[in-house]
């Protein structure tokens, strides 16, 4: 038996069900085994080992960790006791068909939703720059509060900067406001988002989404190459321009070789945050500017921006193809219109996008590109796509430490027409060059806990990586670190170990309470380097964003496996059933002679087959 012991189960009384069955599976008798299981398993021997405090709900583990200890005892019966919210792990249906037995599954609680406000995520950047305003959208879920309006606050560090009011409607559960962060000083920053308690809720532990937002101060030094004079270059050069934090060096292409501002100087790309191409290289070019700008982009960890143009040479740009994050089948072709949409506009109706950057794609005017067969490579993320042909349009890739970003499409000057639309050009530029941008280039040590906000009831990991002069990972370093409490009154000192080319830190547990983290290293014994970070420790609610049972993910592991979705009174019942069923079965095949065991039984009956031949030839019997 696996019995879910997770927080979830604290909700209508669902750990007072599981424990008084626990009670009568005991009584039975002790051919049962017993394990509870979160995010491991654990084998109880008495009802009051149950805690039902574990901060995941992870099946699959707890399946592949019992056929791990079971490997010499084949398990006859599988019966699984829970509220079906599995929340780690993924489907627990394929790990739960390796053990061969069917599974009985018994669900816990009620599928009907209570009245109950979750406020389920807030979508937002993990980095931003001072001065600029950072937008932050919260989905709220409302159920049973009829057209009671609620009040959600902002907090920063503890203390409230701004609430704001969700009108409620009835028959509507789902929700969502805007929220927009400013700093001014560098840092990194603990923000949550609260809404208020409503009498006669199921819980109030999910009631607030925490979250960390990391504000730079340094400028975004960005190289612009455009493939020469054109509308779209007049509108994007004139944003890039205007955009706080930018420093942009233009370069417009004049003929094939040289540039209206000058050559481009080979000692900028140390200093680069980004390159960024519009409508380049174009038709006319022929010089030898990406071949530099491709190897100056690996050995600087340099990001790529692409802006398709109606001149663009993707012949030419295979030149670059290490930074790109896709091929082009079909290069050049009559002209088309594209109509923009957002991925999870296609998937959700929410603009929640990959890489937790959102987009506002909604009533904005066509564009243009003349190819087609837009390929993406491996590990590309897709954000948006033309609705009319369902290709890529704007698509980002990671690769390695360099991210790399295209928007495959051109005709922004139609946008311009609209003076309302220009602001929307001015966020895809933006946030397509945010995307690609990495936080750690060019640092030498780099330190981050495995997540920022850690159960109060996990072990704390710190990670941590250090580069050498040619920006590789290396071990050849040595480190050491603290953590520090949110008074700076040392906690901690870290001991770090080699795992592959990082270094690992287990802290242990920690007390629920913010903390700082500072390492530093002395790297291939002659440079310098440290970090700080900061990770939470607190009750996690993930067990809490979703009270109601899930009954459908215990059905399919039971009509999967051959098993039985039965209720909770009935358990034993079915278990019996089963377990007398499978050792019937089990009995007779073991009663069948299996030759390959039995040598003598094989010897006498190819002694006996030998004999027949041998009277049947003699006496010429066919």
């Amino acid at each position: 038996v696996l019995i879910d012991d997770s927080r979830s189960l604290k909700v209508n009384g669902k750990d007072t069900a599981a424990w008084d069955n626990l009670q009568a599976i005991f009584d039975k008798g002790n051919d049962i085994k017993v394990f509870s299981f979160s995010d491991n398993i654990k084998l109880i021997n008495q009802p009051d080992s149950f805690q039902a405090n574990g901060p995941h709900t992870n099946l699959t583990n707890a399946i592949e960790h019992l056929r791990t200890i079971q490997i010499d005892e084949p398990v006859n019966s599988l019966s699984i006791i829970s509220d079906g919210n599995f929340n780690m792990g993924g489907n627990p249906l394929y790990s739960a068909k390796t053990l061969s037995c069917p599974v009985i599954t018994a669900p816990l609680g009620d599928s009907i939703q209570d009245k109950d406000i979750i406020l389920y995520t807030a979508s937002h950047n993990n980095t931003s720059y001072i001065n600029t305003k950072t937008p932050v959208n919260v989905f709220v879920k409302a159920y049973g509060t009829g057209n009671d309006d609620i009040k959600i606050r902002l907090e920063r560090e503890g203390a409230q900067i701004t609430e704001k009011t969700v009108p409620v409607n009835q028959g509507e559960n789902s929700y969502s406001l805007l929220f927009e962060i400013t700093e001014g000083t560098p840092g990194k920053y603990h923000y949550k988002i609260i809404a208020e308690n409503k009498e006669g809720e199921v819980t109030y532990k999910n009631n607030h989404y925490d979250f960390y937002i990391e504000f730079f101060d340094n400028k975004i030094k960005l190289l612009f190459i455009s493939g020469g004079p054109s509308y779209d270059n007049a509108i994007v050069s004139s944003i890039l321009k205007r955009i706080n934090n930018f420093e942009v060096t233009v370069k417009t292409l004049k003929g094939p070789t040289e540039f209206y501002e000058g050559n481009i100087d080979p000692h900028i790309y140390g200093n680069l945050s980004a390159i960024m191409f519009l409508n380049f290289p174009s038709s006319k070019y022929s010089g030898r500017e990406l071949e530099d700008i491709n190897s100056n982009s690996k050995k600087f960890n340099i990001p790529l921006i692409f802006f398709a143009g109606r001149n663009t040479d993707f012949k030419k740009l295979e030149l670059a193809s290490g930074i790109i994050p896709f091929t082009i089948t079909q290069p050049s072709g009559s002209e088309s219109s594209v109509r923009l949409q957002s991925v999870s506009d296609q998937k959700t109706g929410q603009n929640n996008l990959p890489q937790d950057i959102t987009f506002n794609l909604s009533n904005v005017p066509e564009l243009n590109r003349n190819f087609s067969g837009v390929q993406p490579k491996a590990g590309a993320v897709t954000l948006a796509v033309d609705k009319n042909s369902g290709e890529p349009v704007l698509i980002t890739r990671k690769d390695g430490n360099i991210t790399s970003t295209a928007f495959l499409a051109y005709g922004f000057w139609k946008w311009k027409l609209k003076s309302d639309n220009e602001k929307q050009i001015e966020e895809i530029i933006e946030k397509a060059i945010r995307i690609s941008l990495s936080k750690s280039k060019n640092k030498r040590l780099i330190v981050t806990p495995v997540k920022e906000f850690f159960d109060y009831s996990e072990d704390v990991l710190i990670q941590a990586e250090a580069y050498d002069d040619n920006n590789n990972l290396t071990i050849d370093a040595s480190l050491k670190g603290i953590i520090k409490d949110k008074n700076g009154i040392k906690i901690k000192d870290l001991s770090f170990t080699v795992d592959k080319n990082k270094f690992i830190a287990n802290c242990g547990k920690l007390p629920v309470s913010d903390y700082f983290i500072e390492a530093e290293a002395e790297i291939n014994r002659s440079v310098y380097a440290n970090d700080m970070n900061r990770l939470t420790i607190d009750t996690l609610n993930t067990e809490y964003l979703q009270t109601t049972s899930d009954y459908e993910v215990l059905r399919e592991l039971a009509n999967n496996t051959g098993g039985t979705f039965t209720s909770i009174n009935n358990l034993l019942e079915t278990m019996s059933n089963t377990h007398n069923t499978n050792i019937s079965s089990k009995t007779n095949i073991s009663s069948r002679i299996n030759l390959r065991e039995n040598i003598y039984f094989l010897f006498l009956i190819i002694l006996l087959f030998t004999s027949e031949w041998v009277i049947k030839k003699r006496n010429n019997i066919p």
